[in-house]
């Protein structure tokens, strides 16, 4: 049989025009679903000596998927807006999934006994852009911005896996800050 992921996938508005300044907050969910639109079963919590395919909410690292499959994936954002600045805070979540690969002993001896369990994350990202007012040598519509991604510094759940973390799923750059700069003339 062949899997189809289909997820509840959107922006959905949540808030709009509270108050002055206030711009729309959305909020984003997934969800995986068979191809006939049902919840799939997740992966259950096997010992370390069994390993089971689940497909949805497995790391997928044993079978032909080869992604993990978390079954939520969830997005929220809060926008606000006045005059010339705009701040923006936005939080993603995904959910735990099972690491269907078992640790080696070899492993164990250096990072101990994992759980066969990777752990949910949850990161908040802020961002704040002032439009900068046109003048002689600045046109309209550039702008200056300021952010943090990762605003907790929180490092990705463990894996089981040479790096220590998924790759597919979550960054391990930790808390970032960048400056962006749109010049036009």
């Amino acid at each position: 049989e062949v899997l189809h992921d289909r997820r509840i996938p959107g922006r959905y508005p949540v808030l709009q025009n509270l108050g002055p300044g206030r711009g729309p907050d959305t909020f984003g969910l997934a969800k995986v679903l068979d191809r006939d639109g049902h919840s799939m079963q997740r992966a259950p919590i096997v010992s370390r000596r069994e390993v089971r395919v689940g497909l949805v909410g497995s790391r997928n690292a044993s079978n032909s998927v080869g992604h993990p499959l978390p079954e939520w994936k969830g997005t929220a954002s809060m926008n606000w807006t006045r005059d010339r600045h705009m701040v923006n805070v936005l939080v993603q979540y995904i959910d735990s999934y099972i690491d269907d690969i078992p640790q080696d002993f070899i492993r164990s001896l250096f990072v101990g006994n994992r759980h066969a369990k990777v752990n949910s994350m949850t990161t908040v990202d802020v961002q704040y852009n002032f439009q900068l007012p046109a003048s002689d040598f600045v046109g309209e519509g550039s702008s200056l911005t300021f952010g943090i991604k990762n605003v907790g510094d929180r490092e990705p759940p463990f894996l089981n896996e040479s790096a220590g973390f998924d790759a597919f799923s979550h960054d391990p750059r930790g808390r970032i800050w960048y400056t962006k700069i749109n010049w036009t003339m």
